[in-house]
């Protein structure tokens, strides 16, 4: 049984199977067509050739919804029961399966599982990801090391620059004047004028 589109509240029916989306239905109905030519094209087929095209069938996944698993579990049924097919020639059936999940705001979210592990151009993206992280960090510590450095040394730097050179002429000043005490204490100690050796 067959449903129609469920934009007038018809249920979206393929197979006893009903479909939230109009293009999960289409995809079912593509399916269900798919399984039919197959089936005709099978029966009265050899079990070598049945099981080339199930476990061609799988590798190219052509099977997604509910009504295409049906078809491949009927044919892995008729293989299984088969005693001239070996059953580790037999492909499992892969199943994608969709988790509604409520979340914080009330909307539901549908999360697609992985039948497989990641793909390693992922996994290697991911890798490198973690190396520039890592580096990220590491240029972070050296640039706050910089500034700690740069806060707690003596030298002369952009920071305190004005700073250090008003220290440095302070510093000049107070030697000239303790030079020029000494100069006064040995005049009036010896009796020289300096104003008389200046002309």
């Amino acid at each position: 049984m067959d449903g129609k589109n469920g934009s007038n509240g018809q249920k979206l029916l393929v197979n006893r199977y009903e479909f939230e989306t109009q293009q999960e239905y289409e995809r079912a109905k593509k399916e269900q067509a798919a399984a039919k030519f197959i089936r005709q094209k099978l029966e009265f087929a050899a079990p070598e050739k049945v099981l080339q095209i199930y476990n061609k069938v799988i590798d190219e996944k052509m099977f997604e919804t509910p009504v295409g698993l049906e078809f491949l579990r009927e044919l892995q049924t008729h293989l299984v029961n088969d005693p001239s097919v070996p059953s580790e020639r037999i492909h499992n059936i892969p199943v994608k399966t969709k988790v509604a999940e409520q979340g914080e705001s009330g909307l539901e979210k549908t999360l697609e599982e992985k039948s497989k592990k990641e793909p390693p151009e992922v996994r290697k993206w991911h890798r490198r990801f973690g190396v520039v992280l890592l580096l990220v960090f590491i240029l972070i510590a050296m640039v706050i090391a910089m500034f700690a450095i740069l806060g707690t040394s003596d030298s002369v730097t952009i920071l305190n620059y004005k700073e250090q050179i008003i220290n440095q002429y302070e510093e000049w000043e107070t030697q000239l004047d303790e030079r020029e005490k000494a100069i006064q204490e040995y005049e009036q100690k010896y009796g020289i004028d300096s104003s008389q050796s200046q002309n």
